[in-house]
């Protein structure tokens, strides 16, 4: 019998929140990039900056921006656009604080009620994958909390490798080696499958394809890809 495809592996990772159309006040937007930022500091502590991807010039300072959001919020106020306000950010690291901060991106979109525009949170861990992933189980917390800031309708801890097994899918929910699907959006008979273990979180369920991530497979990639068609 020949032993399942182990090929894919913790490089390039990305952690993805999405939602549909939802509208968001300036502050509770500040707020939950106040807490976004907040997390990836808890997560990776060699981050301690983020900067606008058009410059290094200035940045947010990660110290205490989960208890005091305010610069966040005057952010969201200055970037937000349109009725309801739609705010669009992109953020990338920088090591100015000689920490060994790795390279790392968020795009965000937070406010759209457009469906053909979702709402996401997507922090790419270009480099800093390895380390992040080496304790499976602090990431999938951090996969949890932001799950629990976005009330988002899926989310997934995947790469480049996992999202090239499957067909490109902008509105998802796509498969990533740990999944989270709203009951919304949950296809029938997608818990029950061989092989995936299915937790209860929030308001919808957490796939595993494996203990951790570098024994994510390309068959368990493909099951459930199948089943969320």
């Amino acid at each position: 019998m020949t032993a399942p495809e182990l090929e894919l592996r913790p490089e390039d990772f990305t952690v993805h929140a999405q939602w549909g159309p939802r509208p968001s006040s300036i502050e509770d937007t500040g707020r939950l990039l106040a807490g976004v930022l907040a997390l990836t500091a808890d997560a990776e502590p060699r981050i301690t900056v983020w900067f606008p991807t058009d410059t290094d010039s200035w940045g947010f300072s990660l110290t205490g921006l989960s208890r005091f959001p305010d610069p966040m919020i005057t952010m969201a106020k200055e970037l937000a656009d349109g009725d309801p306000p739609v705010v669009r950010v992109e953020l990338e690291t920088s090591d100015v604080e000689r920490t060994g901060a790795p390279l790392s991106g968020l795009d965000i979109v937070i406010g759209s009620v457009d469906r053909y525009d979702p709402n996401h949170i997507t922090w790419a861990l270009r480099e800093a994958g390895n380390r992040f992933l080496s304790s499976p189980a602090g990431a999938i917390s951090v996969l949890r909390a932001m799950i629990a800031m976005t009330d988002c309708d899926w989310a997934a801890i995947s790469s480049s490798a996992i999202d090239r097994l499957q067909p490109a899918n902008p509105d998802g929910p796509t498969a990533g080696w740990a999944t989270y699907i709203s009951h919304r959006l949950l296809p029938h008979g997608v818990t029950s499958l061989p092989g995936i273990v299915a937790e209860p979180v929030h308001r919808g369920y957490l796939l595993m394809l494996a203990a951790r991530p570098e024994q994510t497979t390309k068959e368990s990639v493909l099951t459930l890809t199948t089943a969320l068609q």
